[in-house]
């Protein structure tokens, strides 16, 4: 957990950013027990605002899980050079194993957004389907005419017109019989 003062190393958690319990010690932010002088010290109990601090976090899955459990001095987890320096001690000598913990579902990160399931939209039911709407047709206005010609103009049209057909006929013709020639 980030800030925590509880990582892992070589498959092992354990307290790796420090090797004491009080501010300022051996890479210690904040005093392990409550101390009246001390702003954030008590970071050891449940309820503490910053109980992370010495929390770390796994991950389970699956039908069956275990976690083994162990103590053991401080320096058979880490070399001693690695080891944070608590002035005025003998930072080489294996120091006396001690060790508590609880596993639980608790998460000791704040500020963790919370997840929780969405209500889904509900389905909403289809609108009826219309009958289609149609414009009622009215008549122009004003209402064409067919037009109407005198015998004369439609007798002049056919006329123009019979002559139009001669000319492309003959028209025809003459490229035909050039075409013939020229072969």
């Amino acid at each position: 957990m980030s800030g925590s003062s509880i990582g892992e190393k070589n498959g092992m958690i354990y307290a790796t950013e420090t090797l004491n319990f009080r501010q300022g010690q051996g890479g210690a932010r904040w005093t392990m027990y409550t101390r009246a002088n001390e702003p954030g010290s008590g970071w050891d109990t449940s309820d503490a605002p910053n109980s992370w601090y010495g929390a770390g976090a796994i991950s389970m899955s699956g039908p069956n899980n275990y976690v083994t459990v162990g103590a053991t001095s401080a320096t058979n987890v880490m070399p001693v050079a690695e080891m944070p320096k608590v002035p005025g001690r003998d930072n080489t000598e294996g120091k006396k194993p001690n060790i508590w913990y609880s596993l639980n579902g608790k998460i000791r990160a704040v500020n963790v957004p919370k997840i929780t399931k969405e209500k889904p939209t509900p389905p909403v039911a289809p609108t009826e389907p219309q009958a289609p709407t149609y414009e009622e047709e009215k008549p122009l206005e004003p209402a064409p005419v067919v037009p109407t010609y005198e015998k004369s103009q439609l007798h002049q049209l056919r006329l123009q017109i019979n002559r139009s057909r001669q000319n492309r006929k003959s028209q025809h013709m003459r490229q035909r019989n050039h075409r013939s020639q020229h072969q």
